[in-house]
């Protein structure tokens, strides 16, 4: 089973990265915007992806053509939210609908 992940350097998306080698059968591939962070990617794979950009999505999707998606990436740190409430709602609402 090939499997997407987003947020990966994010909190989850780096505990899905260390639990890859227990599920060697699966193919995993790792998402999040910019450069990837994480220093132990188990057996995953790394693509930079921007859940705000339909286009980037797509593109990362038709090339690696995931069976799942597990979706992490978000803003979560409710005082940026209420700063920032237009890239709240991008990376929170439009990013998921992406």
């Amino acid at each position: 089973m090939k499997i997407l992940y987003t947020g990966s350097n994010g909190l989850l998306g780096q505990k899905i990265s260390y639990a890859t080698p227990t599920f060697a059968q699966h193919e995993f591939l790792a998402t999040s915007r910019g450069a990837n962070r994480i220093q132990n990617m188990g057996t995953a794979s790394y693509a930079s992806m921007d859940i705000t950009n339909a286009k980037d999505v797509l593109r990362v999707v038709e090339e690696f053509e995931p069976d799942v998606i597990i979706h992490g990436a978000a803003m979560t740190h409710v005082d940026d939210c209420e700063l920032y409430p237009e890239q709240a709602t991008l990376m929170n609402v439009e990013g998921t609908r992406h």
